[in-house]
C-alpha cells in the first residue's frame, strides 16, 4: 500500500477525470475558436520571428529550440504549424475574459458531469478567478501564457476530448458517459440522476467551424505538427500538445533522474471525420515531451476504429440480396475507385489488379478488408471485388454504399462495375461505374 501512495505515477489517481495538467498547445483550438468567434482572427497575420516582446518580456515560440521561425502566419498556418507568436499576440487582443468566456462555454473550468465519481474541474483562469483564490490581481502577461496553454491553465483528458469534440461537432458539446444510458435500461439499470444536462449548444459560424477543422486536418499532414501521424484513406484531424510542467528557469536548475522527472507532457486530441465526428480520442502521455508522439498512439485507435466500422458495413451490405458471395476487395482496387469519386477516371496498374484477383480467388482467407471513406452528404460507399469475367481483358466489381436518409436509419445501396484492363503493355485499367 505504501508503494502505491508514495508512487510518483500515481497508479491510484483517474488520470482520464483527475489529473489536472496545462494543456500547452492542444488549448490553440480554444484559442482559435474565441478569436474567429470575435472576430480578430479572420485577418490577422502575425510574423513569427522565434519569438516576441510582450509588456518588457521576451515570449519564445517553439521553433526558436530548433533555430527556425515560421515566417508570416494566418489562422489556418498558426494551428497546424502551432505558432506560439501567433496565439501570444491573439491572447493579447482578445484578453484574458474573454478568453475565459469561451473557454468556459467549451466546459474548462468545470465538471463534465461524466458519470464517475470524484471528478476534477480544473481550472480557468480569470481576474475575478484570481482576486476570489490569490486576493490578487491580473497581470496582462498572464494572458500571454495562457494563450498558449500554458499558466495557470489545468484541464483533464475527458475536459479536452469534450471541448474539441464539441468544436468539431459544430458547436455541440455532449455529457460524456461510460456507458450508454439507453442500453442499460434494457436490463433494469439507470444512471443516477443529474442536473446536467445531455447537450450543450455554442454559438459556432459554420465558415468558422470549416476554418478550424480544415486546419486541424492539416496537422498529421506533411507541413503539421505530426505527420507521422497520418493515415492514408482516413479523414484524421487533430491537434498536438506539449505543455511544460516546470518553468524554464527552474529546468535550467535540473540535471540526471531530476530533469527526466520533470520533461514536458505530451498531448493529442484528434477525431474522425474532421467535422461532425464518430470518435474523439484524448492522449496524454506524461513525460512525453512531444504531442506528435501522443498522436501516433491516437492514430492507431483511429484506426483500428475505422477499419471494425468498415468491416462491420460491409458485413451489412453483403447480407443485401444477391451480394451474399461477394468476397471483399483489396484496399489498392479500392483506393483507385476512391480516387474517381469527383469525376475523375480511377485507375491503377493491371498487373497489381490480377494479382490482386488472384488473391481473392483463393478463397477467404486471401480477401482483405476494403477501404473506404466519407463521402460528401453523409454518403459512404465499400466496394468487393468479384472472381475475373470470362473475358480475360476484364472483370466485374459488385460495390456497395450506405446513406443517411433524412436522420433515418442508413439505406443500403449495391451495383456492379465493370473494369476493363486494356491490353497494351503496362498500361492500366479504369473502373467505370455502370450507375451510381
Amino acid at each position: 500500500w505504501d508503494r502505491l501512495v508514495n508512487d510518483q505515477g500515481h497508479p491510484l489517481l483517474n488520470k482520464a477525470i483527475q489529473a489536472q495538467l496545462a494543456p500547452g498547445s492542444v488549448f490553440k483550438i480554444i484559442m482559435a475558436t474565441a478569436g474567429l468567434q470575435e472576430g480578430i482572427a479572420q485577418d490577422m497575420h502575425v510574423n513569427c520571428n522565434g519569438g516576441k516582446v510582450f509588456y518588457g518580456r521576451f515570449f519564445k515560440c517553439w521553433v526558436a529550440a530548433e533555430h527556425r521561425t515560421h515566417g508570416v502566419v494566418d489562422i489556418t498556418k498558426a494551428i497546424y504549424q502551432s505558432c506560439d507568436v501567433f496565439f501570444y499576440t491573439l491572447a493579447e487582443r482578445l484578453g484574458i475574459a474573454r478568453i475565459a468566456k469561451w473557454a468556459t462555454l467549451l466546459g474548462l473550468g468545470q465538471k463534465t458531469d461524466i458519470d464517475l465519481p470524484q471528478e476534477a474541474s480544473g481550472v480557468m483562469p480569470s481576474e475575478e478567478w484570481k482576486i476570489r483564490n490569490f486576493k490578487q490581481k491580473w497581470y496582462p502577461g498572464e494572458t500571454i501564457s495562457v494563450g498558449i496553454g500554458q499558466g495557470a491553465v489545468a484541464v483533464t483528458p475527458v475536459h479536452l476530448a469534450r471541448a474539441l469534440g464539441g468544436i468539431a461537432m459544430g458547436g455541440v458539446l455532449h455529457r460524456p458517459h461510460v456507458a450508454c444510458p439507453e442500453e442499460l435500461a434494457k436490463y433494469g439499470r439507470h444512471i443516477a440522476a443529474s442536473d446536467s444536462p445531455e447537450e450543450v449548444r455554442i454559438p459556432l459560424d459554420e465558415q468558422n467551424w470549416d476554418i478550424i477543422t480544415d486546419a486541424m486536418a492539416e496537422v498529421v499532414n506533411p507541413g503539421g505538427t505530426a505527420p507521422s501521424a497520418h493515415l492514408q484513406g482516413i479523414d484524421f484531424a487533430g491537434k498536438t500538445g506539449s505543455s511544460q510542467t516546470i518553468s524554464n528557469a527552474g529546468k535550467k536548475l535540473l540535471s540526471g533522474a531530476l530533469a527526466k522527472q520533470y520533461r514536458d507532457n505530451g498531448w493529442f486530441v484528434g477525431f474522425t471525420p474532421r467535422r461532425n465526428p464518430d470518435i474523439v480520442v484524448a492522449v496524454l502521455v506524461q513525460q512525453g515531451e512531444h504531442g506528435y508522439l501522443a498522436a501516433r498512439l491516437c492514430a492507431q485507435v483511429i484506426r483500428v476504429f475505422v477499419e471494425k466500422q468498415r468491416h462491420r458495413d460491409v458485413k451489412m451490405a453483403q447480407a443485401a440480396p444477391g451480394m451474399e458471395r461477394v468476397p471483399l476487395a483489396s484496399p489498392a482496387v479500392l483506393a483507385a475507385l476512391r480516387e474517381g469519386e469527383e469525376g475523375l477516371v480511377p485507375r491503377v496498374e493491371r498487373r497489381q489488379i490480377e494479382a490482386e484477383l488472384r488473391q481473392a480467388a483463393r478463397g477467404p482467407a486471401g480477401s482483405r478488408l476494403s477501404a473506404s471513406r466519407r463521402r460528401p452528404h453523409n454518403e459512404q460507399r465499400t466496394t468487393s471485388n468479384r472472381q475475373p469475367a470470362t473475358n480475360d481483358n476484364a472483370f466485374e466489381m459488385a460495390g456497395f454504399w450506405s446513406s443517411d436518409a433524412a436522420g433515418e436509419k442508413d439505406e443500403l445501396h449495391a451495383t456492379r462495375f465493370r473494369v476493363p484492363l486494356h491490353a497494351r503493355p503496362a498500361t492500366l485499367a479504369a473502373a467505370l461505374p455502370a450507375r451510381r
